[in-house]
């Protein structure tokens, strides 16, 4: 008789699977500079992602908290060079 083995389905987090595909964090905004800074970070030729903030369990999360309160969203910018495949196509 054969055994059937359930695997559950793994969530990785945003965060994780942005690093794990070459992303690096670079800063957390809110609007208006948080679009000016994916804009400029696309003009120089950077893939962008943006992910919303989620503060940290043990830091010092004052700004985001007083933030939210009056409704600004915080998002944290992760950026990398493309991929060389993508770089040739634009050229």
């Amino acid at each position: 008789m054969n055994k059937v083995i359930i695997f559950k389905d793994v969530v990785v987090s945003a965060k994780a699977s942005l690093l794990f595909n070459g992303y690096s964090r670079r800063t957390t905004a809110t609007e208006p500079r948080l679009s000016e800074l994916v804009a400029e970070y696309k003009r120089i030729g950077y893939d962008v992602e943006v992910i919303e903030h989620e503060v940290e369990p043990n830091g010092c999360n004052v700004c985001y908290e007083e933030g939210a309160q009056v409704g600004e969203m915080y998002g944290d910018i992760y950026i990398r060079h493309p991929p060389v495949e993508t770089q040739n196509k634009k050229e």
